[in-house]
């Protein structure tokens, strides 16, 4: 038998939004739908609801212009005639009933407390795996599997949409063919005997015009407000829980690719998360790339984002391993090709978000001064931020003070450590 997984999800994945929005927004989701129902099956399933809807209320619900579930509930979908809001409002749940009653079962993967602060995209494929391998442990139940098919909805947000589909797509659904074949447990067995047979199949489709990514479109957006179906099961995955297998190769290809689209924070984020142990190539490979850079808006917001990235581990100090060491090698790395690009020959444009990356940087390393760890750990890297100023300090005062009308900056950089440190910075500055 035949059984096909439609995928969509429901909802924003980013860390910084939901935390300035209510706390009890509800968190995003990925699920869909387990059936034995292909595209065109669907199709008429839908086309059936809308003209039963039709007939009984006389709405003129359209397929596919009037399935996107949440659009259609909010307004935002145009509907023909003279139709109230709370009557056109009836039918994306009387429709959830019946793909509850067309699917083998439902599934979702709600979207954990603890993202990824620089990376939504990631978040959204933790849950995204976690709820195709609660899809495959709930097959793996099954004794008539012959063959699966899965679809998933590509997003159109900015992380993926500037990282070009005809990449992206193809290394994602690469990626999920990978780690759905990771690990242990009865899923995990029944996707390798599918592969071997070469009866696992993945692909991506557009959630608002596929007829298998409606249904799921529909099952998510009720799902992440907690409504079910009567007459469906519901499997609900537990993202916290997923391990994932060997991705390193796919991460190394993602950091190279972002690297490439000029989305230098990103990249060095991946890296940051998936690839910790790469005795500094990765911080190496950043800075190259940026220092060739001549793009002065790609520079700005790319050396903005790496500043802000370096206060967050900052901030992250005493609940994160190693993020100070992280945050201060790439304070180092920057203020080094500061100085080098500052002082290079190369336009006044290039050179100005390097100077205020420098001077940044700069304050950047101060604010972490004396606050740090336990005491040996405290003293090691405080000689590390201090060399850091030592080399910095009188060249951010020489060169990029005077050449630029920053003192306001340079200012605030100095006095950012311990006024012991002040003290004696300022002493060995002046000598």
């Amino acid at each position: 038998m035949k059984y096909y997984l439609f995928i969509d999800e429901s909802g924003e994945f980013d860390e910084e939004l939901h935390r300035d929005t209510d706390k009890n927004k509800r968190r995003a989701v990925v699920g869909g739908v387990c059936s034995q129902l292909d595209e065109e099956a669907w199709r008429r399933v839908h086309v059936a609801a809308a003209a039963g809807f039709r007939k009984r209320t006389g709405v003129p619900l359209e397929y596919p212009q009037h399935f996107h579930c949440s659009p259609l509930m909010a307004g935002k979908i145009r509907v023909p005639g003279i139709a109230s809001q709370k009557t056109i409002n009836e039918f994306p749940p009387e429709h959830l009933e019946t793909i509850g009653r067309e699917s083998e079962f439902l599934f979702l993967s709600r979207a954990p407390r603890a993202r990824f602060e620089y990376s939504p995209q990631a978040t959204y494929v933790l849950n995204l795996i976690a709820a195709v391998r609660a899809a495959f442990d709930a097959l793996a139940d099954r004794n008539d599997v012959d063959e699966v098919e899965l679809q998933i909805a590509q997003r159109t947000i900015s992380e993926t949409t500037e990282s070009r589909y005809d990449k992206y797509m193809p290394a994602l659904l690469q990626f999920v063919r990978e780690q759905v074949c990771a690990g242990q447990g009865k899923g995990v067995a029944l996707a390798r005997s599918l592969k071997d047979l070469e009866t696992i199949n993945i692909r991506h489709g557009k959630g608002d015009c596929d007829a298998g990514l409606i249904a799921a479109d529909f099952t998510c957006s009720f799902l992440r407000r907690g409504k079910e179906p009567q007459d469906a099961v519901t499997i609900k995955a537990e993202p916290d829980e997923v391990a994932f297998g060997d991705y390193t190769r796919f991460y190394e290809t993602e950091s190279q690719r972002l690297l490439e689209v000029k989305q230098y924070a990103a990249s060095f984020e991946i890296c940051r998360q998936f690839l910790p142990a790469d005795d500094g190539r990765t911080l190496r490979t950043l800075i190259e790339s940026l220092e060739k850079e001549s793009d002065i808006h790609v520079l700005t917001r790319e050396l903005a984002s790496l500043i802000a990235e370096c206060r967050y581990l900052v901030d992250r100090r005493t609940a994160e391993s190693k993020s100070l060491d992280t945050a201060l090698s790439l304070l180092e790395a920057i203020g080094e090709a500061g100085m080098r690009i500052t002082a290079g020959s190369g336009t006044a444009g290039v050179k100005k978000p390097w100077a205020d990356a420098t001077l940044d940087a700069l304050a950047t390393a101060g604010e972490c001064y004396n606050h740090v760890g336990e005491f040996t750990e405290q003293k090691r890297l405080d000689c590390q931020i201090e060399n850091f100023w030592q080399t910095i300090v009188h060249f951010c005062r020489d060169r990029i003070m005077s050449a630029r009308n920053c003192y306001w900056k340079y200012a605030t950089a100095i006095s950012t450590p311990s006024s012991t440190a002040t003290a004696s910075m300022t002493l060995s500055m002046n000598s």
